[in-house]
């Protein structure tokens, strides 16, 4: 076996043995750069930076392949909310009501928010909620932009990347819109983006 011959330094000493000072430090800086990214990137989240972080969502119900039949309940769900805070379905809007799901780079999206809106200020007997889903498929603006270019007053909830929410109420295309009654069962469903004289028309017989 042979033995390790001695490492010679620049000023012509020896020294012996692998550079292991050198290494630890090598690794202790390494950690500090990561713990680092991950302090800026949690609080990128917080403020956020990073949509799909830190977001807490418990709902009511399994995940279903279609929307919800007529007349089955609406399942409860637990949310942060754009803007901040946290909500809920039965808390926030309570029925009748009418829950839109969107996403923030969805063109039609962005047009029929605010037709809701007006809806929302028109009719003082309807709720009006929304869903935010699928944010991270695609880029596009934030959730807050998008409300505050549809001048929307009506609480968001933040679905999960996991998209809890949305395979809750089967959801597959957006906008989809859930017209619930005064217990929170399910009148229709629409998809698509729907012309505000049908969407009136609609909702009249539970307002």
């Amino acid at each position: 076996m042979r033995s390790r011959r001695p490492i010679s330094s620049p000023d012509g000493g020896q020294r012996r043995g692998p550079r292991r000072g050198r290494r630890r430090r090598t690794l202790v800086s390494a950690g500090a750069v990561v713990a680092a990214v991950a302090m800026v990137a949690a609080i990128g989240a917080l403020r956020g930076g990073d949509r799909g972080a830190l977001r807490r969502v418990v709902v009511d119900g399994p995940s279903r392949s279609d929307p919800i039949p007529v007349g089955r309940p609406a399942p409860d769900f637990t949310a942060p909310l754009v803007g901040g805070g946290e909500g809920s379905l039965v808390d926030d809007v309570p029925g009748p009501a009418l829950l839109v799901f969107w996403a923030p780079w969805c063109p039609h999206c962005r047009d029929e928010l605010p037709v809701v809106e007006r809806l929302h200020r028109d009719s003082p007997g309807l709720s009006v909620g929304s869903v935010v889903i699928w944010a991270e498929d695609r880029p596009g603006p934030s959730p807050e932009e998008v409300m505050r270019g549809a001048g929307a007053s009506f609480p968001a909830f933040l679905d999960d990347p996991p998209r809890s929410i949305a395979d809750a109420y089967g959801i597959r295309a957006t906008p989809t819109l859930y017209l619930l009654d005064g217990e929170l069962r399910v009148v229709e469903v629409l998809t698509g983006a729907v012309p505000e004289p049908v969407l009136r028309e609609r909702l009249a017989p539970i307002t």
